[in-house]
């Protein structure tokens, strides 16, 4: 009985600490001058998860989808950061859609305790990742590509991302036509983490 009191005392300090952790990457963007608007925008289409073992941290992953609300988001926080004219906000948007609309997109970001196997991106990676819909058919990515370059405004906007310890990936997969459910699959020797997001909830929404 007082080895599993511990073991449950253990479990919830470590949640604590995680959510302390992520609250002080927000709050670092909120200091750099972004709204609160925006990252209740980022917070409804974000997911994350973490992988334990023996209550160590073996993995972590993180994805935000590029969906039409996000982005619209996205974009009018940077055109006012940036206090662009309203000209170049318009083409900016105009440009967005013209790239995403034959795809779905998620700026994803990994963390792994083993370097080697954070590879998402490379050839024979270690991990499948795969997109379902609310009726069980499965997509494959289009793309899976490395951000090469972690910039400070990216760090801003996506707090959650820390150039140091993980790395940042763009996932495409094929457009889904329909509003249905969608979970986002990352499935390794590790462990599995399953991403959802709701079809009838304010986290996602049809293009």
């Amino acid at each position: 009985m007082k080895k599993k009191f511990y073991l449950l005392i253990c479990l919830i300090i470590v949640i604590i600490s995680g959510c302390t952790y992520v609250k002080g990457y927000v709050d670092m963007g909120r200091d750099r001058g972004l709204s609160d608007e925006y990252f209740h925008s980022l917070g409804q289409w974000t997911r994350d998860m973490t992988g334990h073992s023996q209550f160590e941290t073996k993995f972590y992953i993180s994805a935000t989808y590029r969906s039409k609300a996000f982005n619209d988001a996205y974009l009018k926080e940077q055109a006012r950061v940036r206090q662009w004219p309203d000209q170049e906000t318009k083409k900016r948007e105009e440009m967005w859609k013209q790239l995403s609309s034959d795809y779905e997109e998620f700026l994803v970001y990994a963390f792994t305790d083993n370097m080697e196997a954070n590879d998402l991106g490379a050839r024979n990676s270690i991990w499948s990742v795969f997109l379902i819909d609310g009726k069980g058919k499965r997509y494959e990515p289009i793309e899976i590509r490395r951000v090469d370059r972690i910039t400070t405004e990216m760090e801003a906007f996506f707090p959650f991302i820390n150039k140091y310890y993980g790395k940042g990936y763009i996932i495409k997969f094929p457009v889904i036509e329909t509003p249905q459910d969608m979970k986002l699959v990352f499935s390794s020797i590790l462990g599995k983490i399953d991403l959802v997001w709701k079809a009838n909830s304010d986290s996602k929404s049809k293009r």
